[in-house]
């Protein structure tokens, strides 16, 4: 049993790119059983829908928009938003061309399937003959050399330009058509070909004859005789096709292109029995220089393609002229009720490819604009007066010309005050960014008046109150109104938006951190004090060198080297940055002298202990804070000295030793007979050797504090010894048969 689709939300929109007032269909392809529908349109009308399949939304501004859907089924919900899944364009460039592979020589015609009302255009054919072309419908361009070729429209219209370039759209290939030849083994052969001014008798020619240097002219809808001769080489039966290339595709494949010229039995220089054979050009036959192939062989039918066969092939070139004719005179206005002083543009769909165009108008009060004349293909007029007028237009090549009046086409009425509307760009800027205002007024303004309130702003890139569609720079922030007056000679009109900008301020962070500067083992508190935008924070922080990473505000760090800490803050809308130096100082390395290692705690003198750097401060029983240590005055066993310094950056370190007092008297010291005893290996997990120039007698460890933990008994200079000790520094007394006091020895046990 196959389970139930998860829910889970699905749609699409078509189309994707709209042009401004433009709508679009969409439609829910969910997955599951959603029993509830609800979409949501950034920029579109309406904004929200709830219901399976919504009506067409309309998107009136250009921009790229969201859409979110999310469908429930009573007990759960699935939601899908596609990032600026629409777009909207003031105009929108498209195109296509047939065909995109062509032979070189031939021709591309190109179509224009540009949106949103384009009233120019621009074309560009590398590699082609033209290579530019103004206007909607270019000629039939002309490839002469093979390679890819790139292919790109500019549409333009009162809104703005679009262009829709196309790479290696078209494919220009070389024509080579398939080889082909008889063996001449016999005397099979054609001795004439006759065709409109091609008459070519040869004798005895070889398997393959190419006459291409051999051409006549035809012209399309025309028809000509062919006719064929040729040798049977004695009573036997030959067959002679006829192939030509009509569509220059560079192989005789197509309908249309094959001609029987049927047989001929025992001749030497005779006629084919369909000779002559009447051959009419197609009418869509392309135009320019294309093949002709005549094949004769013994007995049976030879392909366009065949070799070796027992019969002849030749070649010759058919030149295709093309009929001019006279243009079709038409066209068409994109306003046919207009208001005086509106733009009109007229468009030019004559037929048969005119090369110039005369317009003109009764009444004549119009004007042309944009650089337009009367001899424009495409003109842009502006009409003066309220009334009715008729347009003619002649269009004209080198076959004739052909006019088209239409009477009262254009209805003009009078001037009608405009209707003011207007939009920004951004509706909550901060106080350094510039606001692009644009005019959405109907009925043609010719004068616009600004204002804001309250008025500090400053209008920016040389746009003033008084611009279309002014840039504006809100200098405080808060919330602004905006009044708009648009102006023409009909009258004016108000649009006031209420508090439309909420303008803030920059976006700022202030970054410190306490203390700034640290000794190596200390905690800084880093500090981030975020001000303006939206007023509601989150905080990223990293650090260099890399490794720390936080969203807290005020994170606290324990920095081993010098770093920089740096923070980027967001308000949902902006971004700001600030960073901090903390500056690490190392501890102060300390080396301590040669202190004893055992003294005894009678009769022996104070030791004077050393450290380097000098000038710190020694701690411990028995030492006073300059470093002097009196055995006699410390504890028996073992004592803890520290030496504490603190350097010119206030870091303090500290570094320790120990010294073993004994219960003797001075005259055994730890140096004393040292050089005749020898422990090894030191440190050492437990097991060591004790060698000795003279008979070890005794061995006993002490702890580090005085106390007896083994002792042994011996008879040999070489002693092992194996104790399980907890690990740490021991004392070892020698008593030797040179040395009945004793050698004292450190051992370390890990």
């Amino acid at each position: 049993q196959i389970a139930p689709a998860e829910l889970t939300a699905q749609f699409t929109g078509t189309p994707q790119t709209v042009c401004s007032g433009g709508s679009v269909s969409f439609t829910d392809q969910s997955l599951g059983t959603p029993t509830s529908w609800t979409w949501t349109f950034d920029g579109g009308t309406p904004a929200s829908y709830s219901g399976q399949n919504p009506p067409p939304i309309v998107y009136n501004s250009v921009g790229s928009y969201d859409v979110t859907l999310e469908v429930g089924d009573g007990s759960t919900t699935n939601s899908l938003t596609l990032t600026n899944y629409i777009t909207v364009q003031n105009i929108i460039a498209d195109f296509s061309g047939t065909p995109t592979t062509v032979v070189e020589g031939n021709s591309v015609t190109f179509t224009d399937l540009s949106s949103c009302d384009p009233t120019s255009w621009e074309w560009s054919f590398p590699g082609g003959d033209p290579d530019s072309y103004s206007g909607e419908v270019p000629p039939a361009i002309t490839y002469n050399a093979s390679g890819l070729y790139d292919v790109s429209l500019t549409v333009t219209n009162a809104s703005g330009s679009d262009t829709e370039s196309k790479t290696d759209y078209i494919n220009v290939i070389t024509c080579s058509y398939c080889p082909t030849s008889g063996n001449m083994s016999y005397e099979t052969s054609t001795t004439l070909v006759s065709f409109n001014t091609i008459n070519n008798a040869t004798a005895k020619p070889a398997a393959y004859n190419d006459y291409t240097s051999i051409s006549t002219d035809v012209t399309p809808d025309d028809s000509y005789d062919l006719t064929i001769y040729v040798n049977t080489d004695g009573d036997y039966t030959v067959h002679t096709l006829v192939w030509i290339d009509w569509n220059r595709d560079c192989d005789f494949d197509d309908p249309g292109e094959e001609y029987d010229l049927g047989t001929a039995v025992n001749v030497s220089n005779g006629p084919t029995s369909a000779s002559p054979y009447s051959v009419t050009v197609p009418s869509d036959a392309v135009a320019g220089t294309t093949r002709m192939r005549v094949s004769t062989k013994y007995s049976s039918v030879a392909g366009s393609c065949d070799t070796n066969f027992d019969g002849e092939v030749e070649d010759y070139s058919i030149n295709v002229i093309p009929v001019l004719v006279a243009p079709v005179a038409d066209f068409v206005a994109d306003n046919l009720t207009p208001a005086v002083a509106d733009t009109v543009h007229f468009t030019d769909l004559s037929s048969n490819d005119p090369t110039s165009w005369s317009w003109s108008f009764d009444p004549s009060t119009m004007e042309y604009l944009e650089g337009t004349s009367a001899t424009s293909q495409n003109p842009i007029v502006k009409f003066n007066d309220p009334g009715t007028y008729t347009v003619e237009m002649t269009a004209t090549n080198a076959a004739g010309s052909d006019t088209e009046t239409k009477t009262d086409y254009i209805t003009v009425s009078p001037v009608v005050a405009p209707v003011a509307d207007f939009e920004a760009d951004n509706l909550t800027p901060t106080v350094e960014d510039t606001v692009a205002f644009t005019d959405l007024s109907s009925n043609g303004p010719t004068s616009w008046d600004w204002s804001f309130t309250p008025a500090t702003v400053t209008f920016a890139d040389g746009t003033s109150n008084t611009s279309q569609n002014p840039l504006v720079i809100f200098d405080e922030a808060g919330l602004y109104t905006v009044e708009m007056t648009a102006t023409n000679d009909g009258g004016s009109g108000t649009e006031t938006k209420v508090d439309y900008i909420d303008a803030r301020d920059m976006l700022t962070v202030t970054v410190a951190g306490t203390p700034a500067e640290i000794c190596v083992g200390e905690t800084v508190q880093l500090n981030a004090d975020a001000s303006g935008g939206t007023g509601s924070y989150t905080y990223s922080w990293t650090s260099d060198p890399a490794g720390f990473t936080s969203d807290e505000q005020n994170p606290v760090v324990t920095p081993e080297v010098t770093t920089t800490y740096m923070v980027e803050v967001s308000d949902g809308e902006q971004l700001t940055n600030g960073e901090v130096a903390i500056t690490v100082n190392p501890l102060p390395e300390i080396t301590l002298g040669d202190w004893p290692d055992t003294l005894c705690n009678e009769e022996e003198p104070p030791v004077q202990l050393t450290a380097i750097p000098e000038g710190g401060t020694f701690d411990g029983n028995g030492v006073t804070p300059d470093g002097v240590f009196s055995p006699e005055g410390a504890q028996l066993g073992w004592n803890v000295i520290t030496y504490t310094y603190t350097d010119e950056n206030g870091c303090t370190n500290t570094a320790q030793d120990s010294i073993f007092v004994d219960e003797c008297v001075g005259i055994i010291s730890l140096s004393a007979g040292d050089g005749s005893v020898t422990v090894y290996p030191n440190p050492n997990g437990g097991k060591f050797t004790i060698v000795s120039r003279s008979v070890i007698e005794e061995v006993i460890i002490l702890s580090n504090t005085g106390a007896k933990v083994s002792e042994e008994k011996h008879n040999e200079a070489t002693v092992n010894i194996s104790v399980d000790l907890p690990k740490g520094t021991y004392m070892i007394r020698i008593i030797t048969s040179e040395n009945p006091e004793g050698i004292l020895k450190k051992v370390i046990i890990r």
